[in-house]
């Protein structure tokens, strides 16, 4: 029977061709010098000691105190909205009277572009009022008073009507290219979406709700 091997423990560094720690630094790597036999000063991380940080005191030449000044003035709305504790029956005459002027001007405007198209063709305007046409002229021209109104919502915020009143709509391209979408509804059901504006505390109607978007007036300081 023969002798058992008895159990034998080595170094990992063993065969690697460099000892873990013979530069100073936590871990050596293959390429670092053989130990030599003279004493070596500390090194690296030996060194270094704690990692310390000194916030600098300026940046980009300016104090922090002013930067974070003007980082919290960015934060704050610059011009606070009507709460809707404060949204009664003067709100809802601007929204009405804002739409009269914004109704007023698009039609006129798509009326003047429909007439300026048929004598380019050359009718006389009053072919708009013959029978079966006016149908079709009518709503030639609503279809293009509301694209002029969502265009202008969407790039601006805002119509000529809501400008002249001080309100304005603050939300994404596409939550307000959806709310004009949903305005149809509202409107062509026998004007439901629109009535419900006056039974809700928020003044809002369907279209207003759905998207969480409504034409609002700035507060003044």
């Amino acid at each position: 029977m023969s002798e058992k091997t008895p159990l034998e423990f080595k170094p990992v560094h063993r065969g690697l061709g460099f000892h873990p720690f013979s530069d100073g630094m936590p871990y050596g790597s293959p390429t670092s010098p053989a130990p030599s036999k003279k004493p070596v000063s500390p090194a690296g991380a030996t060194v270094a000691g704690p990692i310390r940080y000194a916030p600098p005191e300026t940046l980009r030449g300016k104090p922090l105190a002013e930067l974070h000044a003007e980082a919290q003035a960015k934060v704050q709305v610059q011009a606070p909205l009507l709460s809707s504790s404060r949204l009664g029956w003067g709100y809802l005459a601007l929204r009405l009277s804002a739409f009269l002027i914004d109704g007023i001007a698009h039609l006129s405007l798509s009326i003047l572009t429909l007439m300026g198209v048929l004598a380019l063709l050359g009718h006389a305007p009053m072919v708009l009022f013959e029978p079966g046409i006016i149908e079709a002229a009518t709503v030639f021209a609503l279809v293009l008073a509301w694209s002029l109104s969502t265009a202008q919502e969407v790039a601006l915020g805002s119509t000529p009507g809501k400008r002249m009143l001080g309100l304005r709509l603050d939300g994404s391209a596409g939550l307000l290219f959806l709310r004009s979408i949903l305005f149809v509804p509202s409107v062509l059901l026998m004007g439901s979406g629109v009535l419900w504006s006056l039974l809700n505390r928020e003044r809002r109607c369907w279209h207003d709700a759905a998207v969480g978007i409504q034409p609002m007036r700035p507060l003044s300081r």
